[in-house]
């Protein structure tokens, strides 16, 4: 059955947390499972909808504990991801699906690969953050432009003062979306802001306002990447395919040049002119390449653009 956004459903976990989540696309369609960007939420893939529906694909796409509709769990590590995952799929009985991750929520579409492989059909890593202590050589998280490092750093020293920071994004998100955007593109590549601004700023800004509603789900994400993950990218064994804007501003391109270097048989594709929002513009091109790639999991990959 589709679920709305605003319907928020949920289901509860083992422990007794709830875990919400949304739907968007063909409700009868294959199934792809999206781990959302930092500060976003589930709601975050919703402008992906309409190339989802045209392609028949049914995305289910989860809060991480602590954001939009999600029961918080401190000190979670990534790995616990999969335990979550798990359960919603056996809820709503889907045995095997792909998985889409942006940004923060490429470490945990990376988990998925590794640790639910018969479940897991094939991942797509959208400028996707990677383990911190890999050796990056010229970038890595305190490069110019990067955003991560500042609030990796006030998450894990300040967890207080982080919170009032993101709860305060988050009320300009809703209350003043373009003031909000002008701040946050001013570092971004035109081509970025062309596609934010032509796909749907208000959904990404009402995304954030959601995502942030508990601010300290983000201070937990945060630390969750700072420290070890649980699984390591060389045990993934399904197929992986990685997108990255060259121009991107938030998590630098060499990263996912790294991450292809270590997940066998995995396919890079290095996008010019773009940046952190490459998917925007070509939801259909890696949704496509998504299914496409799925088909491929029991003969080989392909070696991916190093």
């Amino acid at each position: 059955m589709h679920r709305h956004a605003e319907a928020a459903p949920s289901v509860t976990l083992a422990d007794g947390r709830r875990l919400s989540y949304a739907e968007f696309g063909d409700p009868d369609g294959y199934p792809v499972l999206s781990c959302h960007g930092s500060f976003t939420g589930g709601l975050d893939i919703a402008v992906a909808g309409p190339a989802a529906r045209r392609l028949g694909i049914r995305i289910i796409s989860p809060d991480r504990p602590g954001t939009g509709g999600s029961t918080r769990a401190r000190g979670r590590v990534i790995a616990e991801w999969a335990g979550d995952v798990e359960t919603l799929l056996d809820v709503l009985e889907i045995e095997r699906c792909s998985v889409l991750g942006w940004s923060q929520g490429g470490p945990y579409a990376a988990s998925l690969g590794a640790l639910l492989p018969l479940r897991v059909d094939a991942v797509a890593i959208v400028a996707g953050v990677v383990p911190l202590d890999w050796p990056f050589e010229p970038s890595d998280a305190d490069a110019p432009g990067s955003l991560l490092s500042p609030n990796l750093r006030l998450s894990d020293k300040w967890p207080g003062y982080a919170s009032v920071r993101f709860r305060a994004e988050a009320e300009m998100a809703r209350r003043l979306p373009r003031r909000w955007w002008v701040k946050k593109s001013r570092s971004m590549p035109p081509a970025d802001v062309a596609a934010v601004e032509a796909s749907g700023l208000a959904l990404l800004a009402k995304a954030v306002a959601q995502g942030l509603r508990r601010p300290g789900g983000a201070v937990d994400d945060y630390r969750a990447v700072d420290q070890p993950w649980g699984f390591a990218y060389e045990s993934i064994a399904v197929p992986v395919r990685l997108w990255h804007g060259v121009d991107d501003t938030v998590v630098p391109v060499d990263w996912s040049r790294e991450a292809a270097a270590r997940i066998q048989g995995s396919v890079l594709f290095p996008i010019e002119a773009s940046g952190h929002f490459v998917a925007w513009s070509r939801f259909e091109d890696v949704l496509g390449d998504l299914l496409a790639s799925r088909v491929g999991r029991r003969r080989g990959g392909a070696q991916g653009l190093r």
